[in-house]
């Protein structure tokens, strides 16, 4: 029946409770609390109302609404909060709220009198939020605040079990809470199903209520039933004889579970698009908010709008011109494993309520039609009435903390009072967690209780911010090491949706760029740190502005999702607010003990901290085998190369221009194609931009192809163009035989750009010979410490660099001819270099070309190839290199220090500091040097360099290094010793003859083959391609118990979904911290997300451990004369002699001395984060000075 306004005021005010049900859009949000509010005013009673709404963004959109109907000003009369941000008065009568903020006010108060009403609304999603709020509303009601009156909205059209909840005992009968009827809808909507559309559409989708999938059939009778909408609405209205359709096209909005699902459709819909005018729009939580804007805009005239969404279109967002909705029935929801309690998205049929609710899309503006892809006697029968609710599928933690604040009970009594409560086992595993983490005492008022304990000062901090617990010890952490600001940028942002902007089906780009943000860190959370700073710098000095590029235009290129980044700024703020609260406050200015984010310690520092926080997530690096590795590449470079498997047999060559198309994604030039039985794709390196042990960033980016499942195919060959073809290069190399060069099985693809050769053979100098393994050098250029570009100092060379330079500059260069023509990267120029005030002319190769357009004004890169350095030079003043000057050598060698990587605690993650360069830089630039030769590998020299001082003696600038502590000993690469054995054996001048033995051989195909013979692929035949593959790419592996008896994985989204070793001959273990860790939908794999990489430091992942378990057992050798190992986790009940929480016990074996002393100093850092964050009277009363001289000390401690 349907409800006045004077009936629904009455009810409401003669119960104590009261439940309104009416489907979304009847206005019950909006009006119940004015129609409250009126009655009030009218007999001059006080009233004050809070309604709450689960999402944000409702409770500020509907405060204004209410605002703009009533001519209120906004934050007067009726007003908002979320969170902190309060617009509100002492006068506001209607506050919207987000449920979180009521049940704050509640906990605080333990009483709700200080309401008149307390609404409800969109209780029927039952979230844990809404679920908690009814459970303190309903103890409290029960106790000390029976004068409120409480109203339940909801849009399901069964409120019974929210009535019944609140049920009152009358008369020795239990009476439930009146429900009352609000209609608001006008149209009505039909309902059809999968049998409706049999067979005409299609075959008849099947369905197991058991195993829930998306049916190839219920796909394209979903395509098919779109298509039927024209005919069926010319039937209906007729014909637009401008566009050919009916005159108005109604909308579809098709409900599908997840992104995987909806690009199936799009790719199935995408033919259709031009032929039946469609306009298809993905709407998914990691897409862009531009390309979820685009399901409002209207489609122009003549279009239809075809929107393949999830369920964020059930309720989060409404779209008015939907007339066809068609359902498969299928929803992903998360889900706490009940034996790891770890989460993961699980595919399920959709409740017969969420199928209500997404028929209700529909019939806004016209009558509506909602299609379920499932027969009528299966949605009957099968689906369930409701879903399964939150308290009962996710963690408990946040939930168990604000039963401990609420103080009126265990958190299990508490619990069990909810509409539907969880397991008990659930809230004795959440609380172990909690226990886990520090926020409750392992023990309650001193006795050891599995399940309950006492609220500790950090139990206090993460039950007052908006966060996950973890996320929230981040930010304790954060305060203890001086690192909170950037703590808070990490913390807000993996609170909230991706920053990163992920456009549909351009996954690839978003991960490159990605990939650049994390600036070689191997960490999410500093590409979320890095981005979010670069986004802040360019606000403060107001660039975009002075740019004249807006900030949108900014985030589309770099791929930043700028509404989001704004919204992390906004939380981060309100974070800061309350944690001041608790006296954990950011320094008004730097303390000078702290450097740059950017300073390889700080960057330690805060990886540390991320490990520390995140605990127990940790996985290690599975071993790699560095020789297996470099035999399955056919001795290629494992830093540049992948390779591809599944050409056909003996005809690899011929589809060397396929594959260098398909890698050109990846990287800026054509790749080199190497083929022997299988595809060696190898990316050149560019001069002055490698960094040893540092993987070329193209090979990440081929691997991601693989990830993202984008097919690599090839149309092959018939057999007889096939055999032809293989014959004109069997007579080219029979041809390089008889011109007396080795033979070989190797081919290799010259390498071509833009379809014209361009000359790569090496010209560099050779390498002495075996006899000469000592030789004089002149540093010419430093890229970095440890990599620099020499000349070798001896007569020769001397005399080829003067006729060089003497020749090119003979009347001051004015005999050379100005550069013409289309400038390419690898190209050879004469260019200019001004020094000491004098302009002369270099032997130089373009590396780059900007501004191409412009061919009077673009600039190039030039890499000058006697010296090693590279200069931005005008293409006005580029000349002509004559072919005379390409015959002698290039004077400059590329160089690298062998036996040393960059100390990884002065440079972590494998680079070195300013410091350390500077120092190299003014040791070596300018000055001539002895070296040692170690090895030759990717043509350049490995060497030790020796200063010779004024008094004879002589030092290894390799050993100061190491001395100095910028340096670490670290073992050759593979290659490198290779090379190393056969300069020991005398042979490094066969070794670099069958190195560069390697035939060359442009394979010219001849046009009319392709045109006479067939291809297989007239009869639409190819095949795909498996890779590409590197051997060095890196897998993990759980160090929990739990987790070693699982298979783990990347979560795609990481920049470490591709983890390349680049230091394979390093066999120490390798750590890597999860920020969250779930499963895959099967239940079977651990996914971590938001991954940090540690940096490569011998122990870390045990003193990493030691540092943040809750407890530790140490274990020693039979002699106990040293440490091997330790247990840790919670350790054990001392009554039951059993651990507390085995599932998260790691063990850990020792892989580096850890003594006495080491413990002691571990000790001391727990002991200093415990004095930081002990209790809040002692914080309180702590000076600025003292908490600075408190984290210098905890920071220092680390270092050590």
């Amino acid at each position: 029946c349907i409800w006045s306004l004077f009936q629904i005021v009455a009810t409401i005010e003669s119960n104590q409770v009261t439940v309104i049900q009416g489907s979304t859009g009847s206005g019950k949000t909006t009006q119940v609390p004015q129609f409250i509010l009126d009655h009030y005013a009218s007999e001059n009673k006080y009233c004050n109302i809070i309604v709450t709404q689960p999402r944000r963004i409702a409770a500020t959109s509907i405060a204004r609404r209410v605002c703009a109907e009533r001519n209120w000003t906004l934050g007067s009369v009726c007003g908002y909060q979320i969170g902190l941000d309060r617009k509100a008065t002492e006068d506001t009568r209607i506050l919207y709220c987000t449920t979180g903020v009521l049940r704050e006010k509640l906990v605080g108060e333990k009483s709700m009198a200080m309401f008149t009403h307390v609404i409800l609304d969109e209780i029927h999603e039952r979230d844990q939020e809404s679920d908690f709020a009814l459970l303190i509303v309903r103890k409290l009601l029960r106790t000390n605040s029976r004068n409120v009156k409480v109203i339940l909205m909801s849009a399901t059209l069964d409120s019974k079990q929210f009535a019944q909840y609140f049920a009152l005992p009358i008369r020795d009968k239990l009476e439930p809470a009146p429900v009352v009827n609000v209609e608001g809808r006008v149209f009505r909507v039909s309902e059809f199903y999968a049998n409706d559309l049999y067979p005409a559409l299609g075959d008849l989708p099947v369905a197991d209520d058991r195993s829930p999938c998306l049916s190839e059939e219920a796909l394209h009778m979903s395509v098919k039933l779109i298509q039927e909408f024209d005919k069926l609405e010319v039937k209906e209205s007729g014909k637009d004889a401008e566009t050919g359709f009916a005159p108005v096209r109604g909308s579809v909005l098709a409900f599908l579970p997840g992104y995987g699902e909806i690009s199936d459709m799009f790719d199935l819909l995408l033919p259709l698009e031009k032929e039946h005018c469609l306009r298809i729009i993905p709407l998914h939580s990691t897409i862009t908010n531009e390309e979820q804007q685009r399901v409002f805009e209207p489609p122009p005239k003549g279009y239809r709008k075809v929107i393949l969404s999830t369920n964020i279109a059930e309720s989060s967002i409404t779209v008015t011109d939907i007339k066809y909705v068609i359902d498969f029935c299928l929803t992903k929801s998360l889900v706490c494993d009940p034996d790891t309690n770890y989460t993961h998205l699980q595919l399920k049929w959709a409740s017969k309520a969420n199928c209500t609710q997404r028929k209700g899309r529909a019939g806004r503006v016209s009558n509506g039609r909602a299609y379920f892809m499932v027969t009528k006697n299966f949605f009957e029968d099968c689906l369930p009435e409701y879903g399964v609710p939150e308290m009962q599928r996710c963690p408990l933690e946040s939930l168990v903390l604000k039963t401990k604040i609420f103080d009126m009970g265990e958190p299990k009594a508490i619990l069990g009072l909810a509409l539907s409560p969880p397991r008990l086992d659930e809230i004795e595993r959440t609380v172990l967690n909690l226990k886990e983490v520090g926020a409750l005492a392992t023990g309650l008022r001193g006795s050891n209780v599995k399940h309950d304990g006492d609220l500790t000062y950090i139990g206090r901090i993460l039950a007052d911010l908006p966060l996950d617990i973890r996320i929230g010890k981040l930010l304790v952490l954060g305060h203890v090491f001086c690192l909170l600001e950037e703590c808070l940028i990490i913390g807000a942002a993996l609170s909230l949706k991706s920053v990163f902007a992920k456009p549909f089906k351009a996954k690839l780009d978003a991960y490159r760029h990605k990939h650049g943000w994390a600036d070689c860190t191997l960490s999410d959370c500093l590409a979320i740190l890095n981005a979010y700073k670069v986004w802040e710098e360019k606000k403060k000095m107001h660039e975009f502005r002075r740019t004249g590029q807006s900030e949108k235009r900014w985030g589309e290129l770099n791929f930043i999702q700028i509404r989001r980044i704004n919204e992390v700024a906004e939380l981060a703020k309100e974070i800061e607010q309350r944690l001041q609260r608790f006296s954990i406050e950011k320094p008004r200015q730097r303390p000078h003990f702290k450097d740059d984010i950017k300073d390889p310690q700080e960057r330690l520092l805060l990886k540390i901290v991320i490990a520390g926080s995140f605990y127990p997530n940790y996985f290690l690096k599975n071993e790699i085998d560095e020789i297996d590795a470099i035999k399955q590449l056919s001795n290629n470079d494992p830093m540049n190369t992948v390779m591809l498997k599944g050409l056909p047999a003996n005809q690899g060559m011929l589809y060397r221009e396929k594959l260098e198309h398909t890698f050109r994604w990846c990287y800026s030039g054509p790749p080199l194609v190497i083929i022997i039985f299988r595809a060696f794709i190898q990316f050149p390196w560019k001069n002055n931009t490698r960094y040893e042990h540092k993987v070329h960033q193209a090979v990440y980016m081929a691997i991601k192809l693989r990830l993202l499942r984008i097919p690599i195919e090839v149309e092959v060959y018939n057999r007889d163009d096939a055999q032809l073809l293989m014959k004109q290069l069997q007579d080219a190399k029979d041809d390089a035989i008889e011109d007396g060069r080795l033979r070989t099985n190797r081919v290799m693809a010259s390498e071509s750009v833009f379809g014209e050769q361009i000359q790569t053979d090496s010209l560099v100098v050779p390498p002495p010979g075996p006899e000469e393994l000592f030789c004089t050098m002149c540093v010419t250029e430093v890229i970095e410490c440890g990599h620099f570009w020499i000349q070798y100092v001896n007569s020769q060379r001397f005399q080829e660099l003067k006729y060089i330079q003497d020749s090119l500059n003979v009347n001051n260069g004015q005999n050379l001819e100005p550069l013409t023509g289309l400038l390419k990267p690898g190209m050879y120029c004469a260019a200019p270099f001004k020094e000491n005030d004098s302009v002369a002319y270099y032997r130089g190769r373009i590396e780059s070309i900007d501004n191409q357009s412009d061919p009077t004004g673009h600039k190039t890169k030039v890499f000058f190839v006697d010296y090693g350095n590279t200069q931005i030079t005008p293409r006005a003043l580029l000349r002509v290199l004559p072919d005379a000057f390409l015959s002698v050598p290039f004077q400059a060698v590329e160089c690298f220090l062998s036996g040393i990587r960059p100390s990884a605690v002065k440079c972590p993650d494998g680079v070195w500091s300013r410091e350390a360069n500077n120092k190299f830089r003014e040791k070596v630039l300018g000055r001539n040097m002895f070296a040692q030769i170690f090895s030759v590998v990717r043509d350049a020299i490995r060497v030790e360099l020796i200063e010779k001082q004024a008094n004879g003696f002589e030092y290894s600038i390799n050993q100061e290094l190491i001395r100095r502590g910028f340096a670490d000993q670290a073992e050759e690469s593979y290659l490198s010793k290779v090379s190393f054995e056969c300069i020991k054996a005398a042979i490094l001048l066969i070794y670099i003859a069958a190195k560069q033995g390697f035939l060359s051989i442009q394979l010219n195909t001849d046009k009319n083959i392709r045109k006479r013979g067939k291809r297989v692929s007239d009869l639409n035949t190819s095949i795909r391609l498996v890779g590409p593959h590197s051997p060095l790419e890196m897998a993990f592996a759980n160090m929990t118990s739990l987790g070693r008896l699982r298979v783990s994985r990347i979560d795609q989204d990481s920049v470490n979904s591709v983890a390349i070793d680049d230091e394979p001959q390093n066999k120490q273990s390798r750590m890597m911290v999860a920020s969250f860790v779930g499963l895959d939908p099967s239940g079977n794999k651990m996914i971590a997300r938001d991954t940090t990489i540690m940096p490569l430091i011998d122990g870390l992942p045990a003193l990493i451990t030691l540092l943040f378990t809750p407890v530790a057992e140490l274990r020693t050798d039979k002699r106990r004369e040293r440490y091997i190992g330790a247990l840790c986790g919670l350790g054990y009940d001392t009554h039951t002699g059993y651990a507390i929480l085995p599932d998260h016990d790691i063990e850990l074996t020792f892989d580096t001395k850890i003594d006495i002393n080491d413990i002691s100093k571990i000790n001391g850092i727990r002991m200093a984060i415990n004095l930081a964050i002990g209790n809040q009277s002692t914080v309180a009363g702590w000076g600025p000075d003292a908490v600075f001289r408190l984290q210098k000390k905890a920071r220092e401690n680390m270092i050590q």
